[in-house]
């Protein structure tokens, strides 16, 4: 049987995903969002990311370990930070696109022990322990998913069911 192309073997991974419309979500916790503590964020910053720490404006310039990040302000003033202090801008509760994906279970404790990884694939992941669901969203629209955030979330877990270029 001949190997698919990295594209072919991504969309076959992704099939495995179940798709739940935004609107779906947004019913689930609720209108004004009353059941949000429900859905638990759990995407890291990644470099570049804008944040707010101790009240001022940062950018996240470097990532250490365990779960601290070195921060630049406009007037070049740096800060060691952790991630559980920063608040994020231009992050709105839930991601732009009207699809959230559903982690299935053979890939959920990789994503949940590489956190940054799939971050910085792109993705806005979610715990949603009430329905038993992890979910992946992307902020963006108007591009190639494929090319943007999948092919390199299937690289970074490590697959390979593609044939090498």
């Amino acid at each position: 049987m001949e190997k698919m192309t990295k594209e072919q073997a991504a969309r076959k991974w992704v099939n495995d995903f179940n798709f739940y419309p935004m609107v779906v979500i947004e019913r689930l916790i609720g209108e004004d969002y009353e059941y949000a503590e429900e859905l638990q964020e759990l995407t890291p910053a990644t470099l570049g990311d804008t944040v707010y720490y101790g009240g001022d404006e940062y950018q996240v310039e470097e990532i250490l370990a365990n779960g601290h990040l070195v921060l630049t302000n406009s007037d070049d003033e740096t800060v060691d930070a952790e991630q559980y202090e920063l608040e994020f801008l231009d992050r709105d509760f839930l991601p732009m696109w009207g699809t959230m994906f559903d982690v299935p279970n053979m890939d959920q404790e990789w994503v949940r022990d590489n956190l940054d990884k799939v971050a910085e694939c792109g993705f806005r992941i979610y715990d949603f322990e009430t329905m038993d669901l992890l979910l992946l969203g992307i902020d963006g629209a108007g591009y190639d998913f494929y090319e943007a955030h999948w092919i390199p979330l299937y690289e970074a877990r490590g697959l390979t069911w593609h044939k090498e270029d």
